[in-house]
């Protein structure tokens, strides 16, 4: 024979009924707040979107600063490279101390040296100029 349930345990039990009926409520009102954006959360993109910009920006500004010098060692370099073709020519065309070479070295020379700096001067501006957000051309 089961037990008779006490008039405690009843009035205890009809209280927590009570209470979860109210709060059906409440959790149904939330549960169709859900459905709406969250402010905090856009704001949160907001923020994403100024950071990642700046990011942008500094990475651009490196980039930019990095082709300088670059481009200034190239310039330093072909300069060297200029200047060493007219002092050899110099000092082969006046006999420098007796200094002396054969034609087919100095036209050699000459050539490539300044195939070289027209390839150098190709391949930087290619580079310095060159679209960023375009994709790489693949083979």
């Amino acid at each position: 024979m089961p037990e008779p349930e006490s008039q405690q345990t009843k009035g205890l039990t009809a209280k927590i009924l009570e209470r979860l009926e109210l709060l059906m409520p409440t959790a149904d009102a939330q549960a169709v707040e859900t459905d709406a954006p969250d402010t905090r959360a856009l704001e949160g993109e907001d923020n994403l979107l100024v950071v990642g910009d700046q990011w942008e920006k500094q990475r651009e500004r490196a980039l930019l600063v990095g082709r300088i010098l670059l481009l200034v060692a190239l310039f330093g370099l072909v300069l060297v490279w200029l200047l060493s073709i007219g002092g050899l020519l110099l000092m082969v065309g006046y006999h420098v101390r007796g200094f002396s070479l054969s034609d087919a070295v100095v036209i050699a020379y000459m050539t490539t040296t300044t195939v070289s700096v027209i390839g150098l001067f190709k391949i930087a501006a290619n580079w310095l100029f060159s679209d960023i957000d375009k994709p790489p051309k693949s083979k």
